[in-house]
């Protein structure tokens, strides 16, 4: 499993921040860059 450490740590520190509309889009952004990397690894 593909997990950047940078985004666990700025998604995190936006959580408490309180911004969730944008804490909710990057985890959306990650999950998409996490099925492309699980559709790469699969198919290579």
């Amino acid at each position: 499993s593909y997990i950047h450490p940078i985004s666990i740590f700025h998604g995190a520190e936006l959580y408490v921040n309180g911004g969730n509309y944008y804490y909710s889009r990057q985890v959306r952004l990650n999950l998409y860059i996490i099925k492309c990397f699980t559709l790469f690894s699969t198919s290579g």
